[in-house]
């Protein structure tokens, strides 16, 4: 976890290296400030998901199946799909 940082349009981003087992997450200073336990918990909760897709992910984007842009576009589909059953 790193400090908290102006992030441009993002409320947490989640930078991960699979390979190497190194996750960082970064959270935005000024959305920080004002958000609440609940939100705090829903945003790291979101974020943990990403990071627990890791793997998958690397795997899919190293088969060259589908573009970047897609890939990320079903894995973020599929972590809200996730939020609504926990």
């Amino acid at each position: 976890i790193s400090l908290p940082e102006h992030l441009e349009g993002d409320r947490a981003l989640t930078h991960r290296q699979p390979e190497a087992r190194i996750a960082e997450f970064r959270v935005d200073v000024d959305w920080l400030r004002g958000a609440t336990k609940k939100q705090i918990s829903i945003c790291a909760a979101h974020e943990v998901l990403h990071i627990l897709l890791a793997q998958l992910y690397w795997l899919a984007d190293k088969s060259n199946i589908m573009s970047e842009e897609q890939l990320a576009a079903i894995e973020h589909d599929i972590v809200r799909s996730l939020e609504k059953i926990i």
